[in-house]
């Protein structure tokens, strides 16, 4: 973002939400090693370009708690725009949770072949939209974290759905 664009007035708020989310930030850090401590799982995602990937204190988050890192793709989970065309939003995840992590990964641009055209988001009229995830990527993540559950011996985990989820586990 070139700030040097835009007024003194977005500045100020820019950088007041910029506080924030460092504020924010660092109250997750606390949470996160707690829940870590107490055999909980973590996830995080941003889009890939999103500018908190960058901050130190994130990589050093990802290396303590020992996050696998992936990516995956808007248009290989339904993302559309509002003529139908495939948006191929670049997400990326830092999670402890291997069958998000796994789930996830794969979900990646098909290429040409079945997307021989799609936007790219970087920004403008479709952020908002791709600010949600699709019923795809929620479904996605459901299910991985309903395998997940399972796997560590969780009993509620296979009466778990997406629509109907609840659980003491992780």
């Amino acid at each position: 973002l070139n700030t040097q664009f835009h007024t003194d007035e977005f500045q100020e708020q820019l950088s007041k939400k910029r506080k924030d989310a460092k504020a924010m930030w660092f109250n997750l850090v606390k949470l996160a090693k707690m829940n870590n401590s107490r055999g909980g799982y973590l996830a995080i995602e941003w889009p890939a370009n999103n500018e908190y990937w960058g901050w130190h204190s994130v990589q050093k988050l990802i290396d303590e708690l020992g996050l696998g890192v992936c990516r995956c793709d808007g248009c290989a989970m339904g993302l559309k725009n509002e003529q139908g065309l495939p948006i191929k939003k670049l997400w990326k995840i830092a999670t402890d949770c291997e069958q998000i992590f796994h789930t996830l990964r794969r979900k990646r641009c098909p290429g040409p072949e079945f997307h021989p055209v799609h936007p790219e988001c970087l920004g403008g009229a479709l952020t908002k939209k791709t600010g949600k995830y699709t019923p795809e990527m929620a479904k996605a993540i459901h299910s991985a974290w309903r395998k997940q559950c399972y796997a560590d011996g969780c009993p509620s985990a296979p009466a778990a759905t997406a629509q109907n989820y609840t659980t003491t586990c992780g």
